[in-house]
Protein backbone atom coordinates (compact mmCIF):
# COMPACT_ATOMS: atom_id res chain seq x y z
CA UNK A 1 0.00 0.00 0.00
CA UNK A 2 1.39 3.41 -0.98
CA UNK A 3 2.23 6.10 1.57
CA UNK A 4 -0.63 8.33 0.44
CA UNK A 5 -3.24 5.59 0.87
CA UNK A 6 -2.04 4.74 4.39
CA UNK A 7 -1.75 8.39 5.40
CA UNK A 8 -5.24 9.24 4.13
CA UNK A 9 -6.72 6.27 5.96
CA UNK A 10 -4.96 7.24 9.20
CA UNK A 11 -5.52 11.01 9.02
CA UNK A 12 -9.18 11.07 8.00
CA UNK A 13 -10.54 10.21 11.48
CA UNK A 14 -8.58 13.16 12.92
CA UNK A 15 -10.16 15.69 10.56
CA UNK A 16 -13.33 17.70 11.11
CA UNK A 17 -16.61 16.12 10.01
CA UNK A 18 -17.22 16.61 6.27
CA UNK A 19 -13.67 17.88 5.73
CA UNK A 20 -12.23 16.59 2.45
CA UNK A 21 -8.53 15.73 2.36
CA UNK A 22 -6.88 16.86 -0.86
CA UNK A 23 -3.12 16.48 -0.33
CA UNK A 24 -0.98 14.79 2.32
CA UNK A 25 2.77 14.34 2.78
CA UNK A 26 5.35 13.73 5.51
CA UNK A 27 7.67 16.50 6.68
CA UNK A 28 10.42 17.06 9.22
CA UNK A 29 10.39 20.08 11.51
CA UNK A 30 13.37 21.06 13.63
CA UNK A 31 16.92 20.31 12.53
CA UNK A 32 17.68 19.55 8.89
CA UNK A 33 17.14 15.80 8.40
CA UNK A 34 20.65 15.22 7.08
CA UNK A 35 22.11 16.88 10.18
CA UNK A 36 19.83 14.95 12.54
CA UNK A 37 20.59 11.64 10.86
CA UNK A 38 24.29 12.52 10.73
CA UNK A 39 24.39 11.81 14.45
CA UNK A 40 22.93 8.36 13.87
CA UNK A 41 19.98 6.99 15.77
CA UNK A 42 20.64 9.25 18.76
CA UNK A 43 20.55 12.35 16.55
CA UNK A 44 17.35 11.19 14.93
CA UNK A 45 15.74 10.58 18.33
CA UNK A 46 16.92 13.94 19.72
CA UNK A 47 16.45 16.26 16.75
CA UNK A 48 13.77 14.76 14.51
CA UNK A 49 10.30 16.26 14.71
CA UNK A 50 8.28 14.16 12.25
CA UNK A 51 5.09 15.74 10.95
CA UNK A 52 2.38 14.93 8.47
CA UNK A 53 0.95 17.89 6.57
CA UNK A 54 -2.56 17.59 5.18
CA UNK A 55 -4.24 20.13 2.95
CA UNK A 56 -8.01 19.87 3.02
CA UNK A 57 -10.78 21.86 1.42
CA UNK A 58 -10.92 23.98 4.62
CA UNK A 59 -7.44 24.20 6.15
CA UNK A 60 -3.81 23.15 6.33
CA UNK A 61 -3.59 20.60 9.14
CA UNK A 62 -0.28 19.79 10.83
CA UNK A 63 -0.13 16.43 12.59
CA UNK A 64 2.45 15.10 15.00
CA UNK A 65 3.64 11.82 13.49
CA UNK A 66 5.29 8.65 14.68
CA UNK A 67 9.09 8.56 14.48
CA UNK A 68 9.26 7.38 10.87
CA UNK A 69 6.67 9.96 9.80
CA UNK A 70 4.10 7.56 8.43
CA UNK A 71 1.29 7.78 10.96
CA UNK A 72 -0.46 10.98 12.04
CA UNK A 73 -0.93 10.83 15.82
CA UNK A 74 -2.56 14.12 16.83
CA UNK A 75 -3.47 17.48 15.36
CA UNK A 76 -0.90 20.12 16.31
CA UNK A 77 -2.37 22.98 14.30
CA UNK A 78 -5.25 23.87 11.99
CA UNK A 79 -4.15 26.74 9.81
CA UNK A 80 -5.85 28.75 7.09
CA UNK A 81 -5.35 27.78 3.48
CA UNK A 82 -2.32 29.67 2.21
CA UNK A 83 -0.27 28.85 5.32
CA UNK A 84 1.81 26.43 3.25
CA UNK A 85 4.48 28.26 1.26
CA UNK A 86 7.71 27.57 -0.55
CA UNK A 87 9.02 25.73 -3.54
CA UNK A 88 10.86 22.56 -2.46
CA UNK A 89 13.99 21.53 -4.34
CA UNK A 90 16.90 19.22 -3.70
CA UNK A 91 16.90 16.06 -1.61
CA UNK A 92 15.19 17.72 1.38
CA UNK A 93 13.22 20.69 0.09
CA UNK A 94 12.21 23.51 2.43
CA UNK A 95 8.65 24.69 2.87
CA UNK A 96 7.14 27.12 5.35
CA UNK A 97 4.06 26.14 7.32
CA UNK A 98 2.71 29.16 9.18
CA UNK A 99 6.21 30.62 9.18
CA UNK A 100 7.89 27.47 10.55
CA UNK A 101 10.48 25.82 8.32
CA UNK A 102 9.93 22.17 7.49
CA UNK A 103 11.74 19.77 5.20
CA UNK A 104 10.10 17.45 2.68
CA UNK A 105 11.88 14.58 0.96
CA UNK A 106 12.22 14.77 -2.81
CA UNK A 107 9.81 11.89 -3.47
CA UNK A 108 6.97 14.03 -2.06
CA UNK A 109 7.78 17.28 -3.90
CA UNK A 110 5.09 16.63 -6.53
CA UNK A 111 2.46 16.33 -3.80
CA UNK A 112 3.72 19.53 -2.14
CA UNK A 113 3.67 21.42 -5.44
CA UNK A 114 0.13 20.20 -6.15
CA UNK A 115 -0.92 21.33 -2.67
CA UNK A 116 0.72 24.73 -3.20
CA UNK A 117 -1.04 25.16 -6.53
CA UNK A 118 -4.37 24.14 -4.98
CA UNK A 119 -4.10 26.48 -1.99
CA UNK A 120 -3.06 29.37 -4.23
CA UNK A 121 -6.28 29.04 -6.21
CA UNK A 122 -8.39 28.43 -3.08
CA UNK A 123 -7.02 31.34 -1.03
Amino acid sequence: MAYRDRAVRRATPLLQPNEQLQHIFPAEAGAHPILARGFGLLGWLLFAEPRVIAVTDQAVVVFKANLNGTQPKEVLARLPLGSLQGQPSGLWGKVQVDGKRMYVHRKFHKEVNAALAGTATAA
